[in-house]
């Protein structure tokens, strides 16, 4: 199962948790760092900031990046598609990302 099937499954058991009033059971983090699933993100190797979208308003289209969000792949092969079909300059690389711990969930209110 690969990383966003397991963060929506995460949500859904989040949402039917917060029905029941118990505690939210977060997904073992341990099981994919020792599988060595990786993330793969877009950076823009000048500004060091993260690509977060593209405007395809423009010719050639304008790329968005920020210090705060990014858009995160989940393999090599769709980093580099995305990389391709956004246009991205010579200024920008693929990175590979740490896997994401996640420290505590936040309830909806």
């Amino acid at each position: 199962m690969n990383i966003a099937a397991r963060l929506i499954k995460a949500g859904s058991a989040i949402r039917t948790e917060k029905r029941k009033r118990s505690s939210i059971p977060l997904p073992d983090v341990s099981i994919m760092q020792k599988r060595g699933d990786r993330m793969f993100a877009i950076i823009n190797t000048r500004s060091e900031r993260w690509l977060y979208g593209t405007d395809f308003r423009y010719h050639p289209p304008h790329q968005r990046t920020s210090k705060n969000q990014m858009l995160t792949f989940e393999d090599k092969e769709t980093a580099k598609f995305e990389f391709k079909r956004r246009q991205c300059g010579k200024d920008y690389r693929i990175a590979v990302l740490k896997t994401v711990e996640i420290k505590k969930l936040l309830d909806e209110e």
